[in-house]
């Protein structure tokens, strides 16, 4: 999952609107759940519009392919724990956007994709957040209403590594170390769920990809810094230039 290799940044991947689908109409329309991952991935195609990096298509695929299988199966419920994994991982992996509102866009046509309302899953992450913190484990596992949805379902709720992604950061909220004293074992038996071995994996792979993009973070850093220093240099001699300093005494 999420396999953002450096390499993959180099390079643009457009996205033109698919055919038969109206950009407008994505725009207006209420989210519905998709039934296949090609069509999440061709609404959030319609709903963006632009050009994406490579790296960020890679997450949104990443993020489609993990999830749609487990939303259209039956009796699968959506929580603010996955609300809250989708949110941070965007927050994490959309670094390489241009800027906050672009970050913002993709985020919101990544929701849109998955039959999500932007602005809710938003709200719900951070109501899930301010809820957990103050908290200690034990409270939060207690007491959190979510957790006692989750844990009175009928049937484990469906795992994805945005659900995983969500589990983390509640751990994280409440000083809990994920990979540490079994926290993921002991969390997955209070909620009932079946996936400690996956989210356990899944957690070692999410730490893997940090530290890959935290590489390119500082590549980028060092391009943008070297990028500065080369247009102050520039200009630099266009100012002694036009101040009349003689060309062979500009360095």
């Amino acid at each position: 999952m999420l396999a953002l290799l450096p390499f993959a940044i180099i390079g643009f991947h457009a996205v033109p609107v698919p055919h038969g689908i109206s950009r407008a109409r994505v725009l207006m329309a209420a989210p519905v759940v998709p039934k296949t991952m090609g069509e999440a991935k061709r609404t959030f195609e319609a709903d963006y519009g632009q050009p994406v990096s490579m790296s960020v298509q890679a997450f949104v695929n990443e993020v489609i392919s993990s999830s749609v299988p487990a939303m259209v199966s039956p009796g699968y419920t959506y929580t603010r724990v996955f609300g809250l994994g989708l949110v941070s991982l965007c927050e994490e992996f959309l670094f390489e956007a241009r800027d906050d509102d672009a970050r913002q866009k993709i985020r919101s046509s990544l929701c849109l994709a998955l039959g999500l309302e932007p602005e809710a899953v938003v709200a719900d992450a951070a109501g899930l957040t301010a809820a957990a913190k103050g908290s200690s484990e034990a409270e939060l596992l207690e007491t959190l209403d979510d957790f006692k949805r989750i844990a009175a379902l009928d049937k484990p709720l469906k795992y994805t590594y945005t659900l995983g992604a969500g589990l983390v950061a509640l751990m994280q909220c409440v000083g809990v170390a994920p990979d540490g004293d079994g926290a993921i074992d002991r969390w997955c038996a209070q909620l009932n769920l079946t996936c400690a071995r996956t989210l356990s994996r899944d957690y070692a792979y999410f730490i893997g990809q940090q530290e890959k993009m935290q590489q390119v973070r500082e590549m980028f850093e060092q391009m943008a810094n070297a990028s500065a220093r080369r247009l102050a240099a520039k200009a630099e001699k266009e100012q002694l230039a036009e101040s009349g300093v003689p060309s062979e005494l500009i360095a």
